[in-house]
């Protein structure tokens, strides 16, 4: 079974402005290596609705997804969040067997910078259809 968290990742390093910038450093939430090369990104789940109906459920899925990303300075942060953005944003596809109806960039948030070490931050916020 295929998930939209890896089918998100699938897109996103499918995408040569993303790609070019993080190669494969896309990470589950937590799992990032404490020593990873700057910039990167992680992602993680925020909720899940399902849509139901009275005889069946329908299968139809929308899954909030929370990708942070994490930068030696803040033009890269902006740059980096420019190239998912134009990966994600309105995608309708198939990715790892998932079926997309629609991502749609709901929030994005600065962090700020964290001095120990020292990166920026920022968060996007996709909201996901899809079929499960």
């Amino acid at each position: 079974m295929a998930y939209i968290e890896t089918a998100l990742r699938s897109i996103a390093l499918a995408h040569a402005g993303t790609a070019a910038l993080i190669g494969t450093r896309y990470y589950a939430a937590g799992e990032a290596p404490q020593a990873a090369a700057l910039p990167f990104m992680t992602a993680q789940r925020i909720s899940t609705g399902r849509d139901h109906a009275m005889g069946a459920d329908t299968g139809l899925v929308e899954a909030l997804v929370q990708i942070s990303i994490v930068a030696v300075s803040y033009t890269a942060c902006l740059a980096l969040a420019a190239q998912l953005r134009a990966a994600l944003q309105d995608y309708d596809g198939t990715s790892q067997t998932v079926v997309i109806q629609r991502v749609f960039l709901e929030n994005e948030t600065d962090l700020g910078y964290d001095y120990e070490p020292a990166r920026h931050s920022r968060v996007m916020e996709f909201r996901v259809w899809h079929r499960e």
